[in-house]
């Protein structure tokens, strides 16, 4: 484990060995800041797009690159939403829509640093009552640990003096061939998922459940992500590629469901994720041109990495259709997130 501060109480942390994957932290955001992995040969790669200091993240705020997000991940259309009667207005940062909690959000607060050991680092924040115009004071914990040298294992909890809404996930953009190596439309991607939620122009969930049979959204068999992008479909269009949330097959909250599984084929690097959460958002970073210059004074540019956030629902505060997101005062959160690396040809989810 070793820590490097930084101004303003931001520091950064490694978790993991030389064995096996191992990570980067910064409790700015409590962004993953970079995440080795190896290839087929044993060869290691940092596989997680990101900046080469902290100014990056300061100045590029709104890609959200490794940062944890909430109050509520993904968007939350004019910015309000009624809970119980009472009309709450939040800060908009999207047009008109509020986008991963406002800003700042919790990508853009300094986390308290809880507990760290080689393995793992718990990091905490306390979220004021009002704090983006949400409800209630909440008390929220994330822990980041390396499981069996080839997981990276996410674990955000969270209670509320007053009933809220709550949607908490990560906003990693991976490319696993290595964050120099270009576009990722090789990437093979399968996704547990038959339905898809549809948006309008402003990438706003319509509120139907749609399937993804037909249509470019159907990642139910492997398929390379640039073949899928190349269809010509209303729904790409208004992403400017693949923006969407995928409803998971099988969701049971109470256990870790197997959610997709990503190939690239010239290094063998593969990922698995898990998680309980009943979505997962497929962003395929079609807004990078802006984002700066990233590690090793390399551009991040369009398409050079890919999301996979586990998550509820956008828009479900006002989606009655949509699964529940709301927090009852002392009712215990939680959103496990693994991501298991491997090489071609081992272990599937």
């Amino acid at each position: 484990m070793t820590r490097r501060a930084h101004d303003g109480g931001v520091a950064l942390f490694e978790i993991g060995d030389r064995h096996g994957i191992r990570a980067a932290i910064t409790n700015f955001g409590g962004r993953v800041v970079a995440l080795m992995a190896p290839d087929r040969h044993g060869a290691m790669a940092d596989v997680v797009l990101g900046y080469a200091n902290l100014e990056g993240y300061l100045s590029n705020p709104e890609h959200y690159l490794g940062a944890l997000i909430g109050r509520y991940a993904n968007r939350i259309e004019n910015s309000r939403f009624e809970l119980k009667g009472v009309s709450y207005e939040l800060d908009p940062n999207e047009g008109r829509h509020c986008l991963h909690g406002g800003s700042p959000g919790f990508h853009g607060r300094v986390w308290n640093i809880v507990d760290h050991d080689k393995h793992s680092l718990v990091l905490s924040r306390v979220s004021a009552d009002g704090e983006g115009g949400f409800p209630g004071t909440l008390e929220v914990q994330a822990k980041y640990a390396i499981e069996d040298e080839t997981a990276l294992v996410i674990e955000l909890t969270a209670v509320s003096d007053k009933t809220t809404v709550v949607n908490l996930s990560s906003h990693m953009y991976f490319n696993l061939a290595g964050v120099h190596a270009g576009p990722i439309t090789d990437h093979r991607l399968e996704l547990r998922a038959s339905r898809f939620t549809p948006v309008d122009e402003q990438l706003i969930p319509t509120g139907e459940f749609r399937s993804v049979r037909s249509t470019p959204m159907d990642f139910r068999s492997a398929r390379r992500i640039g073949e899928a992008m190349l269809q010509d479909d209303e729904q790409l269009r208004f992403g400017s590629g693949f923006d969407h949330n995928f409803a998971v097959d099988s969701h049971n909250a109470g256990t870790l469901n197997a959610v997709a599984m990503v190939t690239e084929p010239k290094t063998g690097r593969t990922m698995q994720l898990f998680s309980n959460q009943p979505g997962v958002h497929f962003y395929t970073g079609n807004h990078l041109d802006d984002a700066g210059t990233g590690k090793q004074g390399i551009a991040i540019e369009r398409h050079h990495g890919f999301c996979l956030e586990a998550q509820n629902f956008p828009a479900a505060p006002n989606r009655a259709g949509f699964p529940n997101c709301v927090l009852e005062p002392g009712e215990p959160y939680r959103s496990e997130i693994v991501y298991r690396f491997g090489v071609a040809g081992g272990r599937r989810p």
